[in-house]
C-alpha cells in the first residue's frame, strides 16, 4: 500500500535481559505491507502492518456488514482513511509500548 508521502516512523526503545533500553533508528517509509485479516463469525476486518504490533480495526459490526465484499483497494482506501492526516503519528500508535520503559 503506498503512502501519499513518506513518513518517517521512530521505533520506541525495547528493554534488555540487563535492563537497560535498546533504541532502533528511525525509518522512512513511502509504502506500508498490510495484511488483511477477516473474521465473518466475529464481523471484523482488521490490517496488520510489517514493523507494527497493533492492528489497526477496518471494519467492525454493522460496518463490516455494510463493507461486504469490499476489495484490496477499499481496505488500502480505508486504512488510509483511519490513519488520517498525520499518519506518522497513527502508526507511531501501533507500537506497543513497553510499560516498565514507559513509567521509568
Amino acid at each position: 500500500m503506498n503512502l501519499p508521502s513518506p513518513v518517517t516512523i521512530t521505533p520506541p526503545p525495547i528493554p534488555q535481559a540487563n535492563g537497560q533500553p535498546k533504541t532502533y533508528p528511525p525509518f522512512t517509509l513511502t509504502s506500508l505491507d498490510m495484511t488483511i485479516m477477516d473474521s465473518s463469525a466475529q464481523r471484523t476486518c482488521v490490517a496488520r502492518f510489517a514493523r507494527f504490533q497493533k492492528p489497526l480495526l477496518l471494519w467492525h459490526g454493522d460496518a463490516y456488514d455494510e463493507a461486504g465484499d469490499y476489495t484490496q483497494a477499499d481496505a488500502e482506501a480505508r486504512a488510509l482513511e483511519l490513519l488520517g492526516e498525520d499518519i506518522q503519528a497513527s502508526l507511531q500508535d501501533l507500537f506497543l509500548v513497553n510499560r516498565r520503559l514507559s513509567s521509568q
